[in-house]
């Protein structure tokens, strides 16, 4: 099965991988992410840390499929 690594930018550590296997409705990936990749935000800081265009998916209020 293709996948592909996620690396991090910085120091070249392994992340995880994307595989091309996922739902097609959704865009067809699948992620697989290492636990220690993800920092959690929590929703009232999302704006002042970036990401704010992703409020009205945390809010049930657009699509699943995040815009690219």
């Amino acid at each position: 099965m293709g996948r592909i690594e996620v690396r991090s930018r910085e120091g070249n550590a392994h992340r995880g991988h994307v595989f091309d296997d996922g739902p097609r409705d959704s865009g067809g990936h699948r992620f697989c992410l290492n636990s220690g990749t993800i920092r959690f935000i929590p929703r009232d800081r999302m704006q002042a840390e970036g990401y704010g265009r992703y409020l009205p998916i945390v809010d049930g209020d657009a699509p699943s499929a995040v815009a690219r």
